[in-house]
């Protein structure tokens, strides 16, 4: 048998009633029926680290676009041409004229 810890637990008034019944009914001490409840209750599983899987699908498509159309040069730009590029775009005056 392990080592038991003492722990105090409040119920509502129908789940002390109702642990109590089952307890009677089986034979069992209230605190047994409680260890029996959690022991068959599922336990989540949590991963610590992230699966490096997951991530495999989204690598193979972005693999198979970049195939497709490959990327030729970089795209660079500076400030100065994006702001000229709206203006010759959209008409008007730099701010600065």
């Amino acid at each position: 048998m392990s080592t038991m810890v003492r722990t105090q637990v409040y119920l509502k008034k129908g789940q002390s009633l109702m642990v109590k019944r089952e307890a009677k009914a089986l034979g069992i001490s209230v605190a047994e029926v409680i260890r029996r409840k959690i022991d068959t209750t599922p336990v989540l599983k949590f991963r610590t680290r992230p699966d490096p899987s997951a991530i495999k699908p989204f690598l193979e498509m972005a693999d198979k676009r970049t195939a497709l159309a490959p990327i030729k040069k970089s795209w660079r730009w500076n400030r100065e041409e994006l702001y000229e590029e709206r203006i010759s775009r959209y008409g008007g005056k730099r701010v600065s004229d």
